[in-house]
């Protein structure tokens, strides 16, 4: 057996022991499994590349072979699930408390508006946020933390806004040409 084959299989061992800690410590990123269900996964791979090790390497294997391997971890299992969970509700504060959020709020505006100025989809969000939050949906929350609703609300504003004067003009010109037309007749 070629001996980059030896050394692949060593480092994979290596880096699925590195990422199965990084993952109890840190967490992942995966948007759509916990960190219990990725651990296992990598557990998997742990003792696929153990047993491939026990076919390459005859007599002395390496040092990572002999490394205990980890535990089934509980599908449920999630990193730093308190800090995923606290700092969800921060972001639903910060978005409730936005001062463009508000003033979205105080508007009264057509479901076409709200649409294509991305205000639904916006406020969907939030909504999904606040559901997840009093779910305990960590995975879900995991994804919330990212995303940026003060900024998203001060775009929104001004595309409303755009919209909005856009559509006053229109109208402006509209009654113009219907007063015209009233003067002809």
């Amino acid at each position: 057996m070629p001996v980059d084959e030896k050394e692949k299989v060593i480092r994979r061992l290596i880096d699925s022991f590195q990422r199965w800690e990084n993952l109890l410590r840190q967490g992942g990123q995966d948007p759509f499994a916990t960190d219990g269900i990725d651990m296992n996964l990598v557990r998997n791979h742990i003792i696929a590349d153990k047993q491939q090790i026990e076919k390459l390497f005859a007599d002395k294997k390496p040092d990572i072979y002999h490394r205990p391997t980890p535990d089934v971890m509980p599908d449920t299992y999630m990193a730093k699930a308190e800090e995923i969970w606290y700092g969800a509700i921060e972001v639903l504060r910060e978005c409730r408390t936005d001062e463009n959020r508000r003033y979205l709020k105080n508007l009264i505006l057509t479901d076409e508006i709200k649409m294509q100025s991305g205000l639904l989809i916006l406020q969907k969000d939030e909504s999904q946020l606040e559901k997840e939050i009093e779910s305990k949906n960590y995975v879900e929350l995991r994804r919330f933390l990212y995303k940026d609703f003060k900024d998203r609300y001060r775009l929104c504003r001004q595309e409303v806004n755009r919209m909005c004067a856009e559509r006053e003009q229109k109208q402006e010109q509209l009654d113009l040409f219907t007063m015209q037309i009233k003067r002809r007749y």
